[in-house]
């Protein structure tokens, strides 16, 4: 303990003594070990810590499959119900659908996030109330208006009333009893976390079409994911005999719920982690250079050290402690750059990344940073330790030249080495960067069907006293989007059950007439607008008409369907005037075809059939309303709601964004890998730039000699700075070259997240060399302009 402490008070004393030295080697390590920690913390939280549910490994999802499809995470009620009642493996299965309610507790009503939850939905969980009770099975079906809070709603809004068991609260202005709290550690297993939870009404919708339920389990203690799905598979097969044109074709799917969740961030987390693997290696090659060129100025004392008396073992012990506390403190540093950086990453970040929960440095990371900090101490203290303790104390003594900064031929091959491997992995970062940002430009220009500038969303939601037998007024509606129209630099406006992008579900049965009902019924996706809907969002017009005021849906059923709806129902024929069956019983006739709309990115445009919302009112419990403007969208938003509360200062006007910000929405995830990579590329670049000037200048150093010579002899200044930049193209030669190499194993792990980019991408390449290759050289010819002013005599005099 003792050389301990004395190891670390002479390594303190050493840094004391070169504090430029220090100040560099930690800034360079707290930008590799924060950027680590950063995206380690990260992943921890979304990949490797458990779900907050005790057992969480027993928690799986269920959904169902379709030939093969894509998955439908919802199930009808009868299907549920047969899997709750008959299967052998499950603790407890349970289902939700995500609501809102309107809470009022004064004046202004407040939404908040709601789940209708199925009476197992606790157990499945593992949480019991804090107070009260969970649900029963009587009370799924529907008829009792009773309602369990979450901790959050409970303090704030109910003023944590420990006696507030029984009472009543006011949801979309009807009475609900309070019947539980639940501790605040439970945690909704999808989408936002739920403020309140309702019972489903299971037995109001018994159809086996009607798909609507999400599906969780708890898994018996002894029971594996193979077997409980095996389990459901029996089950499944009787429910496609029991209802065939409901299950026919479908095949129900078991799937861990961490996995579920988060499986789609996994492979974009792996590639950050392996991007800031790279920035802290090029860190810790910047800083073993620095410490390998410090070693060798430091010849003349290690070479005393060594004839009084000094060991090996002792003197790469003393070294080694230094770079540890360079590392430690480049550590501290880096917790304090993860905090930021991970702060300033939580609006950034898609929701795939956030269902786990918050993202924070707590103790387990500051663990890690610690390791992590060891590791690099380690690392970057090795080679200089070696080199420097191995040195001969009489040539050490008497070599003043070595002591001005040489460091010998080992030396120098070893930091050349380094920088070869910085500039390598630099360029294999920035061409993951590169052909991601590339793909993102792919994406952003990709046709969805209609034009998103300066296009406002939002959604309005009437109060139920707008309401008469579960239906909105239309005239409400009505008289609401003539005032938006008639609002300043408003062009026009309508409204829709869903904006694209928004759409979920397979939707509608749909049939043409002479048709029948089979097991592969043709589904398309419904949108009840009003309005100028279509146009407002630049949907063109192919066929027919749009819909007109003067349409009185009461006298004949219409609709409007989109191009790729009309080629599967009558592929080259006209389909305006001709009559189809939705639902297998509401009779519509085609007045219209518009341009396909795509909801995704990925895929391509799906059935779609338009039809006036006056049609089916008792379905449009809110709308969303597109705005075109002449405009910055954002700025008529005041004026919206203004107009609209003007009409009822009971109305609800929320989810309020421009359609570039929903379109947005679908490359959240690219942009944001994109993003991350583009910054820890840029660390990474500038970071190899630093290594090649710092190699480039200590080469200058140990050549003043030589290059006093060349000076003596007649050599012109464009001859050195020749010199020296072909000793650093030849570094950046290596670099590029391996690279590139590394580059071509990096875009296959790539091949999968890019759109409209080929992996490898030559162009992407080669433009990412010639920019690493003139950034190096620039480095290079700092170093190479202070040897053309190197004085012969002074050089002379040196050696």
């Amino acid at each position: 303990m003792r050389g301990l402490m004395q190891d670390l008070r002479y390594a303190a004393r050493f840094l004391v003594r070169a504090p430029e030295t220090a100040l560099i080697a930690v800034f360079t390590l707290a930008l590799g070990i924060g950027a680590t920690t950063a995206v380690w913390s990260l992943l921890d939280r979304v990949l490797l810590a458990p779900l907050p549910y005790p057992d969480p490994d027993r928690v799986v999802r269920i959904y169902e499959v379709l030939d093969g499809a894509e998955p439908i995470p919802i199930m009808s009620a009868p299907n549920f119900l047969a899997y709750r009642s008959e299967n052998t493996t499950f603790q407890s299965l349970a289902a939700f659908q995500n609501r809102q309610f309107d809470y009022r507790d004064g004046d202004q009503p407040e939404t908040l996030t709601a789940a209708f939850v199925t009476a197992g939905y606790f157990n499945v969980l593992g949480f019991e109330p804090i107070l009260g009770r969970v649900f029963s099975e009587d009370e799924e079906r529907g008829n009792d208006r009773v309602v369990i809070v979450s901790h959050d709603v409970w303090r704030r809004h109910l003023g944590a009333d420990p006696e507030i068991v029984g009472r009543l609260i006011t949801l979309n202005d009807r009475g609900y009893t309070v019947v539980g709290v639940m501790p605040a550690e439970l945690e909704h297993p999808e989408g936002d976390d739920a403020g309140l939870w309702a019972p489903a009404p299971l037995y109001s919708v018994d159809s086996a079409r009607a798909r609507w339920l999400s599906v969780i389990g708890r898994m018996k203690a002894d029971i594996s994911i193979p077997e409980a799905a095996a389990d459901l598979a029996v089950i499944g097969a009787r429910l496609a005999e029991r209802f065939p044109v409901a299950n026919t074709n479908y095949m129900v799917q078991t799937e861990d719920l961490h996995r579920y969740l988060t499986g789609d961030a996994e492979p974009l987390l792996y590639l950050l982690a392996g991007t800031v693997g790279f920035v802290l290696l090029i860190s810790c090659a910047n800083v073993t250079n620095l410490l390998l060129a410090r070693a060798a100025s430091r010849r003349h004392e290690i070479g005393v050290r060594r004839a009084l008396g000094a060991g090996r073992i002792q003197l790469i012990r003393q070294l080694l402690t230094e770079s540890a506390l360079l590392a430690m403190a480049g550590g501290a540093g880096g917790v304090v750059l993860a905090y930021w950086g991970t702060r300033a990453a939580v609006p950034l970040l898609p929701n795939v990344m956030t269902a786990a929960g918050p993202i924070a440095i707590d103790q387990r990371m500051l663990l890690f940073t610690f390791a992590v900090s060891l590791a690099a101490g380690l690392l970057v203290g090795l080679a200089p330790a070696f080199q420097a303790s191995g040195v001969n104390p009489a040539a050490a003594i008497g070599d003043r030249s070595r002591r001005q900064g040489g460091g010998g031929n080992m030396g120098g091959r070893i930091r050349n080495v380094l920088v070869v491997a910085e500039i390598g992995l630099a360029l294999a970062s920035l061409v993951g960067a590169g052909l991601m940002m590339r793909s993102l430009g792919s994406l952003q220009a990709e046709d969805m069907g209609f034009d998103a500038e300066r296009v406002l969303t939002l959604r309005v939601k009437p109060h139920w006293a707008q309401f008469s037998g579960g239906r909105p007024d239309p005239v409400f509606y009505r008289d609401l989007l003539e005032r938006i129209e008639n609002l300043p630099n408003v062009v026009s406006v309508g409204g829709s059950s869903s904006i694209p992008t928004t759409a979920r579900g397979r939707g509608w049965t749909i049939r043409a007439e002479g048709q029948v009902t089979t097991g592969d019924d043709l589904f398309a996706r419904p949108n009840l607008i009003a309005g100028d809907y279509l146009t407002a969002l630049g949907v063109p017009l192919v066929g027919g008409r749009f819909f007109e005021e003067s349409d009185d849906p009461d006298v004949q059923g219409i609709a409007i369907i989109n191009e790729t709806l009309a080629r599967r129902l009558w592929p080259g024929q006209d389909p305006i005037g001709r009559p189809i069956t939705a639902l297998n019983r509401f009779e519509l006739q085609i007045v219209g075809v518009v341009g396909d709309v795509r909801d995704a990115l990925d895929e391509d445009a799906l059935p779609k059939i338009y039809v006036p919302y006056k049609q089916f009112l008792g379905e449009l419990r809110a709308m969303m309303l597109a705005i075109r403007t002449t405009t910055d969208a954002v700025s008529v938003a005041p004026d919206v709601r203004a107009v609209a509360q003007a009409m009822d200062d009971r109305i609800i006007i929320d989810r309020i964004q421009t359609m570039d910000q929903v379109r947005g929405g679908l490359v959240a995830d690219e942009r944001f890998a994109t993003l991350m990579l583009g910054i820890f590329s840029a660390i990474a670049l500038v970071l190899a730039a630093a290594g090649i000037y710092g190699v480039m200048s200590h080469a200058v150093v140990r050549r003043t000699g030589e290059i006093g010579v060349r000076r003596a002899l007649g050599a012109r200044g464009q001859d050195l700075v020749l010199m020296v930049l072909g000793q650093g193209f030849r570094l950046i030669g290596a670099g590029i070259a391996l690279g590139m190499l590394g580059s071509f194993l990096l875009t296959r792990i790539l091949s999968n997240r890019l759109w409209g980019v080929s992996a490898p991408d030559p162009w992407t390449m080669t433009a990412v060399a010639l920019l690493l290759a003139a950034i190096g050289l620039l480095a290079c010819y700092v170093p190479a302009r202070r040897a053309t002013r190197v004085d012969p005599m002074i050089a002379l005099r040196y050696e």
